[in-house]
């Protein structure tokens, strides 16, 4: 959510350097609909818009921007780490790479208290090959441009119509709101929502 406000983060902090978090669309997708019942042609577009962005964002900041990938941040923390904190020009401490409490409420690695190394490639086994080939035509351009091979589909990246993408947002929103208004109740969740579904374009 941050990346189209670069400008005004370096507007208040000069000196920022910027790290992009990366994970696999399709995990990523996987991980939106079960916590939160997104839809995941939507989450898929979205993750490849914002990958272009965070590309071409990080081309203008240079040295002050740097990727790094989900799945080697779990498998290699310590090495992961240490190149931030490089990049970061700060010193790497072990406590950087372990949890004193769990961090997570949602999803497969809620409550844990460790990092969970080998935490992805799910879509491998939970999506079927229909349903792979559809999520990654919408962001084949995203997963080539970050590095990632794409399974099973071989053709352009396709877009959302503006009314399609429209209702599934409007989906998306009734699900969140479903499950505010348990904790908060149903006025409360609307106008929270809602009020966020009006103004976002994102």
């Amino acid at each position: 959510s941050y990346l189209k406000h670069m400008d005004d983060i370096r507007a208040i902090y000069p000196r920022a350097k910027f790290i992009h978090l990366i994970r696999d669309a399709r995990d990523y997708v996987l991980s939106l609909e079960k916590a939160f019942g997104k839809n995941k042609l939507r989450a898929a577009q979205r993750w490849n818009d914002a990958m272009l962005l965070a590309k071409a964002e990080g081309q203008r900041l240079g040295t002050d921007f740097i990727e790094v990938r989900y799945e080697d941040l779990v498998d290699e923390p310590e090495t992961q780490a240490n190149r931030l904190c490089d990049f970061l020009g700060v010193p790497f401490e072990e406590s950087m790479v372990t949890l004193d409490r769990a961090t997570e409420n949602l999803g497969d690695t809620k409550g844990a208290t460790q990092i969970v190394s080998g935490n992805y490639g799910k879509y491998q086994t939970q999506m079927n090959d229909s349903e792979l080939e559809r999520v990654e035509s919408y962001c084949a351009e995203g997963l080539r441009l970050m590095g990632y091979a794409v399974d099973k589909y071989k053709g352009p990246n396709q877009r959302l119509t503006a009314l399609d993408e429209r209702r599934h947002q409007a989906g998306d929103v009734w699900r969140l709101i479903q499950m505010d208004a348990r904790s908060k109740g149903w006025a409360e969740a609307m106008r929270s929502r809602v009020g966020h579904f009006i103004k976002t374009q994102w």
